[in-house]
């Protein structure tokens, strides 16, 4: 057996990580773009992963959502037909969500 010490992952809800449960992202299957809406209550500053199925991150970014109704577009220009996991990180917590891309 192999034991992993100092490691922790916490996955949340989007409710629980944005502090509201009106997270949109969209379209979905995606072709060229997506959309990220949130309606937050606080300014939320997230870095922003597309991941593919290795495990390797295909988009990265910081975003910023500001309080109320904000939207992120992110162009999958560099992003081929597949699966992929939308992932936010905010200090230690990490929210999760699958996307399908098909050009």
């Amino acid at each position: 057996d192999v034991a992993v010490t100092g490691v922790q992952t916490v996955l949340f809800r989007s409710e629980d990580f944005f502090g509201t449960s009106s997270l949109s992202i969209y379209p979905n299957p995606a072709n060229n773009v997506i959309n990220i809406r949130l309606n937050t209550k606080e300014t939320v500053n997230v870095d922003f992963e597309i991941i593919d199925l290795v495990g390797q991150a295909v988009i990265s970014r910081p975003l910023q959502f500001r309080t109320g109704e904000s939207e992120q577009q992110i162009l999958l220009n560099e992003v081929s037909n597949g699966v992929y996991m939308v992932k936010f990180i905010k200090d230690d917590a990490i929210y999760t969500s699958k996307l399908i891309v098909n050009k």
